[in-house]
């Protein structure tokens, strides 16, 4: 693949707002250095928040995918476990913090770990086999088996890291076929649900730390990472990675990751 001469930024789909974009553009066309990727990349997740379409950014370093990391709510899967969890949730009051501390997970608000430790606290109760009926409902997002097959086809394995139920990651890292699959951990008793969490929740610096452990199982570097998530938890992965994707698929109408495919297919061909 040829080198680049700078990180790039490529918006997959139409923009149909432009306000404020073309700046941001223009500086990711310049030599961006590494220290400003955490403030910079956020601004780009905005707008993949408000407009169903897929941003990829590339790092000048990037050579070729080795490993691709899937993110799962609004990535892999086409809505938010925590907010189906929400509507099955009989008591008002719970539901409705339930979905507001989603909403600022979501907004990046807060701290995610902070914020994910109290949403867990509030399904204390929770039947688990209501919850795995309720994950078994979850639509895939479009493109999201063709995407995996087509890395399989490559020999690149894929991982889905994610804050996100194990159980549920599991359920769909085998519905996918994934190589890797990691999650969060929550304790239940007799089939109930304890509201604690065993061990640390996956959160933006334990994701860091998993790719850096994947890199070293599959004796590759973060250049040759690839990034396909929606969350502003999922930045320092990004920040790390060689080539990052974000999108949003729980808006409407929901981008696909058949562009995404498409991209990296490119990248795969021409190495």
């Amino acid at each position: 693949m040829m080198k680049r001469a700078f990180h790039t930024i490529e918006f997959l789909g139409n923009l149909e707002e432009n306000k404020g974009i073309q700046p941001i553009f223009e500086k990711s066309q310049k030599c961006l250095s590494d220290q400003e990727l955490p403030d910079f990349l956020p601004q780009f997740l905005e707008i993949v928040h408000r407009q169903p379409i897929v941003a990829r950014f590339t790092k000048k370093s990037f050579t070729t995918p080795k490993l691709v990391i899937f993110d799962l709510d609004s990535t892999l899967v086409q809505s938010e476990f925590m907010i189906h969890i929400g509507m099955e949730e009989d008591n008002p009051e719970r539901r409705e913090r339930l979905m507001q501390l989603t909403r600022e997970a979501l907004n990046g608000e807060g701290v995610w770990v902070n914020n994910f430790t109290e949403r867990v606290k509030l399904l204390k109760g929770m039947e688990v086999e209501r919850l795995k009926k309720c994950y078994q409902e979850l639509a895939l997002s479009e493109g999201a088996r063709e995407l995996v097959a087509m890395l399989k086809s490559h020999g690149v394995p894929t991982a889905i890291v994610s804050g996100a139920w194990i159980e549920y990651v599991r359920y769909i890292a085998e519905c996918l076929q994934t190589e890797e699959h990691i999650g969060s951990v929550w304790k239940h008793t007799n089939g109930i649900l304890t509201g604690e969490i065993e061990g640390e929740p996956i959160g933006p610096q334990a994701k860091a730390r998993v790719m850096d452990e994947l890199a070293d199982k599959y004796g590759i570097i973060p250049d040759e990472i690839v990034v396909i998530a929606d969350g502003y938890n999922d930045l320092p992965m990004m920040a790390k990675a060689g080539c990052s994707f974000m999108i949003f698929t729980t808006q409407k109408p929901s981008p696909s990751l058949v562009p995404i495919m498409v991209s990296l297919e490119v990248d795969l061909m021409t190495t």
